[in-house]
């Protein structure tokens, strides 16, 4: 509707966002006109991908463990996990802390000296943070639980 006042001056504009605006709305007109001619078989397609959807939904898992997504299927660090797990076993309703480190631009690569350093300084931070609630102060120490690994005191003669 525009484009013959852009060719006669009264109207400024570009041509080509109105010509992509023009074909956007004669495609939702042409949707609109072949939905409102089949109302009923669209609204009964609607309700069987929506009973589809509510009935496949009981079957979904929800992975909670932050470990479990963010660490490679049979990789060495999952082997680790798994040992450390099978020789100090697991308490229940605790979970390994980890902290994800992103680069700062989208090309830039976390192995640097610099964002080692980086994220060993957030690692240290993290484990002075103090929080108070209901008079009692609780720290990092406090709520985690740190791994006893064996001290060997003889030594091995060989």
């Amino acid at each position: 509707m525009t484009i013959p006042y852009q060719n006669l001056g009264k109207a400024r504009g570009s041509r080509v966002a109105l010509w992509i605006r023009s074909v956007i709305q004669s495609a939702f007109f042409s949707w609109g006109t072949f939905i409102q001619r089949h109302a009923a078989k669209i609204l009964v397609l609607g309700i069987l991908i929506l009973a589809f959807s509510c009935y496949n939904l009981k079957n979904i898992v929800l992975e909670t463990r932050l470990d479990k997504l963010w660490v490679e299927e049979g990789g060495r660090l999952e082997e680790e996990r798994d040992y450390v797990q099978e020789i100090h076993g697991s308490e229940v309703g605790a979970t390994p802390l980890v902290i994800l480190q992103t680069p700062t631009a989208n090309a830039s690569s976390v192995l640097t000296a610099e964002a080692l350093l980086l994220h060993l300084k957030i690692a240290l931070l993290a484990t002075e943070v103090e929080v108070e609630i209901f008079k009692n102060t609780w720290t990092l120490r406090d709520i985690c639980h740190k791994a006893a690994f064996p001290t060997f005191d003889e030594r091995i003669s060989g």
